[in-house]
């Protein structure tokens, strides 16, 4: 496998679990021995006992996952190209709500379902989202050997995507597509408010991405780029689902280094509520992964799943800058579980009869709070509401 290394030691994963040494000790006697009773001594063994077995069945959980990630690599190698093409086919004939689960009674037509599937990317800059971009159209384009579609920055000094950019998948497709957004900041705060605008408002191609932190002239300098051209009409997106978008190599001298900026940053923006749909979490690709060996992209997976909470074998995508069948199956698995999770969590249709309960309870709670005005707010939105209801269905029946 090459460029592989030996099995990752059990000594290698740093132990999470309690210590023997963190418990409680007696206070020690005149002499400066401690004082056991019977009970004590047998308290304090079983405590050890238990904290030993727990982190021998730590070691071992952690070596497992390890060495999945390892025949993960194999098996992804040994794929025939017939079955990836089959898997390739699914994905391009899918629609928006195909996938769809049917629960709690609703059926495809009582749910909210986009015109297209909207999957938002996600990452720090240097991350590889836009070189994502490309590599995602190269393993579904027809011509491979095309020019690249996302600008790619390949200096640290470069400004990177400052415009969202919505990208069909394949081109010219009219039911999935990505968006490349500005990197995020290592301020949280002003990664929250990006992220609450573009989950809760929509994105739309063109829009210029500011920090809180950019100055008059950064500002400046993008509306300039702009060309007016974000002043045109484009359709608003609503967000399907969220990849986030990590370099492996960063994360990798992050841990070796003992520097956790970069990191808790991950950490931070995988927790946001704004990027989870319900209890389904974002998926996380790594890049940048032909610059280490397997042993160490398998090493990165398993400790940022760890980190995030999540299976690295299912939830954490490994795709690297290489144009093989174990990079093409990855990004195959990647579009799958996003498009899966995107229509297992659309949202049901807004009736008229779901807007008129939702009112109401506004209004009982507005009422409980004593706010009259705003109570006499609400009343007449929901008179206008059903006067335009009714003067709809009178022009239909004439």
């Amino acid at each position: 496998m090459g460029g592989g290394g030996k099995c990752l030691p059990n000594s290698s994963f740093p132990d999470t679990a309690t210590h023997p040494e963190s418990l409680s000790k007696p206070s020690p006697n005149a002499i400066g021995c401690y004082d056991y009773t019977v009970a004590e001594q047998s308290d304090a063994s079983k405590a050890e006992s238990f904290s030993f077995s727990q982190s021998a069945s730590e070691d071992e959980r952690e070596s497992k996952v390890f060495m999945a990630l390892m025949e993960s690599y194999c098996s992804s190698r040994a794929q025939s190209r017939a079955a990836l093409d089959d898997e390739k086919l699914a994905i391009l004939r899918h629609k928006p709500g195909d996938w769809i689960e049917n629960v709690a009674g609703f059926a495809v037509e009582n749910y909210d379902i986009p015109e297209i599937t909207t999957l938002l990317l996600i990452g720090p800059q240097g991350s590889g989202k836009s070189s994502l971009v490309n590599r995602i159209t190269r393993a579904f384009d027809e011509n491979s050997s095309g020019l690249d579609r996302a600008q790619v920055s390949y200096a640290r000094t470069g400004e990177g995507t400052c415009f969202l950019q919505e990208y069909p998948i394949p081109r010219n497709s009219g039911t999935l597509c990505v968006y490349d957004t500005r990197s995020l900041s290592l301020v949280p705060s002003e990664n929250l408010h990006l992220l609450m605008r573009w989950m809760t408002n929509g994105v739309v191609h063109g829009e210029m991405a500011f920090h809180i932190s950019d100055d008059a002239i950064k500002k400046n300098k993008m509306k300039i780029k702009a060309k007016n051209l974000h002043g045109y009409f484009c359709k608003k997106r609503t967000v399907n689902f969220v990849i986030l978008v990590v370099n492996g190599v960063s994360i990798l001298e992050s841990m070796e280094s003992k520097e956790t900026q970069y990191i808790d940053m991950i950490v931070q923006t995988f927790n946001s509520p704004y990027v989870a749909f319900r209890d389904n979490k974002p998926a996380v690709v790594i890049t940048h992964g032909d610059k280490l060996s397997f042993h160490d992209r398998a090493f990165v997976r398993a400790k940022l799943g760890e980190l995030l909470g999540i299976p690295p074998c299912m939830q954490i995508f490994d795709i690297p800058e290489n144009t093989d069948n174990v990079t093409e199956a990855s990004i195959v698995n990647l579009l799958r579980f996003c498009i899966e999770n995107s229509d297992r969590n659309l949202p049901p249709k807004r009736t008229f009869w779901i807007e008129a309960q939702q009112s109401l309870k506004k209004i009982c709670s507005i009422m409980q709070q004593q706010n009259p005005f705003e109570v006499l707010i609400l009343f007449v939105s929901c008179f206008v509401s059903i006067y335009a209801l009714v003067r709809i269905i009178v022009l239909q029946m004439e």
